[in-house]
């Protein structure tokens, strides 16, 4: 601010200066010339005085004429009734040398102690043919200038001012408008931070702030919904861990007190033994899970046939086929379908399609598979109850379990899926799903070549 009024300051003195200067110096040659042309005059005195008068009147300024010596002969304030310094009094023969040696005299000065303070002051030579008749000198105070700088600087304060208390103003509004998103963040972070994930913060803005803003939105919606998958996984996890441990406890005890007869131990073991793959079998899936979330599987690509991944599969799977009397379709003229990938992946998640297939087929039911070489796809299709609409949308998300009652198998723990998407995924593919609830559900793999 003190800058800005310093070089405004200067520069509008300058300009103040040089243009009273030069009206000064037009009004003094002006006035000159008229003199000139009245010299001959026999009221020379009193037309040049009236004359100097009406300037001055007109131009705020002090003119009078001094003859060849020095000697003040009029003065534009005598008929202001003011009181003339000039009258009675000579200017310095200096002065007058200036003048007509240079042809004009400019100074800011006294003129000799003729005034008390400085004066911008221009003087001009009446000459003639021959002669010179005198000089006319046209003046104004110099402290006129400190007055019109006084009024400057204080234009220019005032109007700093203004501008700062505007600028603050406006830099408070743009502040709160950017801060207010940021703080209701902040809030709402911390509120999910204690389990609390109910704030949603308002989008009125389409700014990188309004952006940044519902991306948060977002992930508080995404990890809500995480987190009651998450509960609901922990709750069966919990479940499926307390009904296996209690019944191999209970069978472990009864062998061991002699309360289970010697001669029916070896069924309870065989019970026993079940509920310990199981469990084995959830362990490994939530190994396998952890695996693909953290980024630690690394694929090993080799040529593999997925119609033999298939066969190989199917076969493992003969006893809880012949057991539920499922019939497959579609494997009798099935084409090789060779892709690029990792063998064990693609097996497990092939598995895990099978296995869900099965678990969901009911008595006497029908898997048919469908190989399409040309396509680079392949699907299962089931007989059953189908996926009601409401789950399709989530069948894919990791801890999801469906309707429950669309089997009499709970075994399930709602990773199976999630794991076969991730594969999928993994592999640059992609894996849809279409049911028709009370008939069928077909899950379809496309892969690259």
């Amino acid at each position: 601010m003190t800058l800005l009024v310093s070089i405004v300051g200067y520069i509008s003195s300058e300009y103040w200066m040089n243009d009273k200067l030069e009206l000064l110096e037009s009004n003094a040659k002006a006035l000159s010339a008229y003199a000139k042309q009245m010299v001959e005059s026999r009221n020379y005195n009193l037309e040049v005085g009236r004359t100097g008068e009406a300037v001055a009147n007109a131009s705020d300024i002090t003119v009078f004429f001094v003859d060849v010596h020095g000697n003040t002969f009029t003065c534009s304030e005598i008929k202001q009734d003011i009181d003339c310094i000039h009258m009675g009094k000579t200017v310095e023969k200096i002065i007058m040398d200036r003048a007509y040696i240079d042809g004009i005299y400019t100074d800011t000065t006294t003129l000799g102690g003729m005034y008390s303070t400085d004066h911008y002051t221009v003087g001009v030579p009446i000459t003639g043919y021959l002669e010179c008749y005198g000089v006319v000198f046209v003046s104004c105070e110099a402290s006129n200038y400190e007055v019109y700088i006084q009024k400057i600087i204080n234009i220019l304060i005032n109007s700093g001012v203004i501008c700062l208390i505007l600028g603050f103003i406006l830099i408070y509004i743009i502040t709160k408008r950017l801060v207010k998103p940021i703080i209701d963040v902040s809030n709402s972070a911390n509120a999910m931070i204690n389990g609390d994930y109910s704030h949603r913060i308002e989008v009125n803005r389409k700014d990188e702030i309004g952006t940044l803003v519902l991306s948060f939105n977002n992930m508080v919606e995404a990890q809500k919904s995480l987190e009651t998958m998450r509960s609901s996984f922990i709750a069966n996890v919990s479940h499926e861990l307390k009904t296996p441990m209690t019944t191999i406890g209970g069978f472990i005890d009864g062998i061991l007190d002699g309360t289970i007869p010697e001669e029916r131990q070896r069924h309870y073991l065989s019970i026993v033994s079940d509920e310990v793959k199981r469990l084995s079998l959830m362990v490994n899936a939530m190994l396998s899970l952890s695996k693909l979330e953290s980024g630690q599987t690394e694929l090993k690509p080799i040529s593999i046939d997925i119609t033999e991944i298939i066969c190989r599969i199917i076969i493992s799977f003969s006893l809880k086929l012949e057991g539920k009397n499922i019939e497959i379709k579609g494997m009798e003229d099935a084409e090789p379908f060779i892709i690029n990938g990792d063998y064990d992946l693609m097996y497990q998640a092939i598995y895990n399609l099978f296995d869900n297939a099965i678990k969901f087929t009911p008595q006497n039911g029908v898997i048919k598979v469908k190989i399409d070489d040309n396509n680079q796809l392949f699907s299962i299709t089931n007989s059953g109850k189908g996926i009601i609409k409401e789950d399709i949308e989530f069948i894919f998300d990791r801890f999801y379990k469906g309707d429950k009652s669309r089997s009499k198998d709970k075994s399930g723990f709602g990773l199976g899926l999630f794991i076969v998407k991730s594969i999928i995924n993994i592999h640059n593919g992609n894996i849809t799903v279409e049911s028709e609830y009370e008939k069928s559900t077909t899950f379809t793999i496309t892969l690259p070549k």
